[in-house]
């Protein structure tokens, strides 16, 4: 289903993106859930649900890297 119709999720998250960044603004660090409501196999709507704000407690210099080796 992802595959099939992945231009219509990227569309619906764009829109949720944007719907949260009118709640609570630009530049914010977020985590919560999302829901995707699927009608015939094809996503119709996306919710975030629970979301919290978090502050930047500061920065880190450098890299971080990880890699796999065979």
């Amino acid at each position: 289903m992802l595959q099939e119709h992945r231009r219509d999720l990227a569309r619906l998250v764009q829109r949720l993106g944007f719907a949260i960044e009118d709640k609570i603004g630009s530049n914010k660090l977020i985590t919560g859930k999302i829901a995707v409501y699927v009608e015939n196999g094809k996503p119709v709507r996306i919710v975030a649900r629970d979301i919290q704000i978090w502050q930047a407690s500061g920065t880190l210099e450098g890299e971080v890297a990880a890699e796999l080796k065979e």
